[in-house]
């Protein structure tokens, strides 16, 4: 079993999720990186479910636990056609976070 749960997963038009990579608290705090309107990827520490996802630009969302698939946040990200990912196993997120400074 992977150590990730896949909740919504879009391709872009290159076959893959893109964008610049930002390790974040939490997910309104992907407002206050230098983006520079640029698309964005997250590595999110923390959620309850209940967020919104904050900005258009992002485009991908890799949250270091679980969180229920009828969640307001995962519903969310499969209306916006979002890329979001929950990690059940900290050391792998740590991993991936690491492969992804």
């Amino acid at each position: 079993m992977p150590p990730y749960i896949i909740i919504s997963s879009y391709k872009q038009p290159a076959g893959k999720c893109q964008g610049r990579v930002f390790h974040v608290g939490a997910l309104y705090d992907c407002l206050k990186k230098n983006h520079q309107n640029q698309p964005m990827i997250l590595f999110l520490d923390e959620a309850d479910g209940t967020e919104e996802i904050p900005s258009e630009l992002v485009q991908g969302i890799i949250l270091k636990h679980d969180l229920p698939q009828l969640s307001h946040l995962a519903i969310r990200a499969r209306q916006t056609k979002i890329t979001f990912i929950c990690c059940e196993n900290a050391n792998e997120f740590n991993k991936l976070k690491q492969q992804n400074p």
